[in-house]
Formats: C-alpha cells, structure tokens, sequence
C-alpha cells in the first residue's frame, strides 16, 4: 500500500483529536472548535476536511471499529470458542490510556446516536453486525437459531453495558468485565457439554464423565482462560 496522502493523514489527526475531547468532555462539548483547538488548527480546517459534525462523527466510528475489527481478527481455523473470546477481548479489555479513552469515546457516540439519526444509523448498523456475527458464531457451535441469537444478544448487551459502567464510575470494579465475561462463555460452552451428556442414549458413562471444554485454539496445557 502506498502512503496515505495528506489529506488523510490531516482527517486522521483530526478524528484521533475528536476522540480525546469526547472522552474529556462528552458529546455535548464535543463541538467543531473544540476539535480544531485540540489539534492546534483552526475551525475553518475541520470544516474543510469534513461536511459538518455528524460527518466528523460517523468517521471516528469507523475507526474505532476499525480498530475493534483488528484486535479481534483470527486467522482461518480458528475454533468458534476461541472467535468469541477474542470479541469479548478486543471489545472491553482496554488496557491503558489509549483503551480508556477508546471506551468514554464510545460511550459518548453511544449517547450522540440516540438523538443524532446519521451517527445513530452507523452506530445501530455495526450492532446489528455484532449481534448477527456472534448469531452465527454460537450456530457453528450447535445452537438453534433461537438460541444462538439469545446468547449473541446477551454478550452485546453485557459488551455495551461493561462500557457504559466503566465510563460513569471509572476505577469503580477495575478489570471485572472481559473476565466476567469469559466466565459467561465457559459457563455456557460447559452447560452444553452436560446437555450433549444428558441427550446422549447410552447415558454418562466413566469415559464421558462432563467437564467444561477446552476452548482455546492453543494447548490444553497452556490455556490462560479455560
């Protein structure tokens, strides 16, 4: 890939500095000239590079996903336990300044895509994303539709929910939700070991005594969260 041109570069310096004012002030103060000034540019600038607001917006949503997107990436064979410990990491464990300024940015979009129909349908779409990505993941896992959808809801919800709570009483249960929330996951994959015990016509036997399943794409032995 070539390097970016200049004007991507400057729409990038921008959207970064759009992201540090939201997770210092919130959407409400998150206005044009308190973007330019965070860049150390003028007002006329950010109105170059972007239509108006809601533009500005939609295009710091686009990289935080983008960023999500990367840090949830597995290559091919990945086992679908894995894919969903992977999402829950790249979603809510934000480690260090740049993951607690990524989270109160998100949070702060949240609140923008309630009132804001632009931001509010690509915030909706990449939900909506979410929640059909891990409908199919719980699927390749043996779920029923019904099912699976229920689960793919839940762990959204808890994702959007662990945001909201560590933006509002920051510091306040440091660390509790990608734990949390692999907890859930092995909780769920082991409950499904049972059933597949229970359904089975020859019945438990001292070879298929259930226990939780392994679900990590590396070694049993070294597993750091079954």
């Amino acid at each position: 890939m070539g390097r970016p041109s200049l004007r991507e570069e400057r729409r990038r310096e921008l959207t970064l500095a759009l992201e540090r004012v939201l997770a210092r002030v919130g959407v409400a103060d998150a206005s044009i000239a308190a973007v330019a000034d965070e860049a150390g540019v003028a007002p006329g600038l950010v109105h170059h590079h972007f239509k108006n607001r809601d533009d500005l917006l939609t295009t710091l949503v686009r990289e935080l996903d983008r960023r999500f997107v990367a840090a949830r990436a597995a290559p091919p064979g990945t086992p679908p336990h894995e894919v969903l410990h992977r999402t829950v990491d790249a979603a809510v464990a934000l480690r260090g300044d740049v993951g607690r300024r990524a989270a109160r940015a998100w949070v702060a979009l949240y609140a923008e895509a309630l009132g804001s129909p632009h931001v509010g349908g690509v915030v909706r779409a990449l939900v909506l994303r979410e929640w059909r990505t891990l409908t199919a993941t719980w699927e390749r896992l043996g779920a029923s539709r019904d099912d699976a959808q229920r689960r793919a809801a839940a762990v959204v919800a808890m994702i959007l929910g662990s945001l909201v709570f560590g933006a509002l009483l920051p510091g306040t249960a440091v660390g509790f939700a990608a734990p949390s929330l692999h907890t859930l996951l092995r909780a769920w994959g082991a409950a499904d070991a049972d059933d597949r015990v229970a359904d089975d016509p020859a019945g438990p036997t001292a070879h298929s005594t259930p226990r939780p399943p392994h679900l990590c794409a590396g070694p049993e032995a070294s597993c750091r969260c079954c």
